[in-house]
């Protein structure tokens, strides 16, 4: 018995809310093997937009999803789920702290505020 082609987005004729992932994502940084597929009444083709939040790939996030693996609607991924190939410090952002004068490097807690950043710690912030 021959299966369906991982290769093939909608293996399951009939069913268009199924799709195996490996053809639709198109992100370098999101990895997925053969055979997992993903769930969604709205079509798989959303999938990286609605499930993979805070992705950076300027920081060298890497999402690895196995061969396999069975994703339904409302499933998310957030930095806890990605492999920080190349996250070291060298290539994170910085700043330098404008009490204590030394560098600091970008930290997943400030994602979402990096621009308004300006000190390294509390410990500075309250010195200002």
């Amino acid at each position: 018995m021959q299966g369906p082609s991982p290769d093939d987005p909608h293996p399951m004729k009939g069913f268009p809310q199924v799709g195996f992932l490996k053809p639709l994502v198109k992100n370098p940084n999101i990895v997925v093997g053969d055979y997992s597929y993903y769930d969604d009444p709205e079509g798989p083709e959303q999938f990286e937009s609605k499930c993979v939040l805070y992705h950076f790939p300027f920081i060298g996030d890497k999402l690895v999803i196995g061969s396999f693996c069975a994703l339904a609607r409302g499933g998310r991924f957030g930095p806890e789920a990605f492999i920080m190939t190349t996250h070291t410090k060298p290539n994170l952002p910085k700043k330098v702290c404008p009490v204590c004068n030394r560098p600091f490097a970008w930290r997943t807690k400030w994602a979402k505020v990096w621009e308004q950043v300006r000190y390294c710690a509390e410990a500075c912030r309250k010195k200002k």
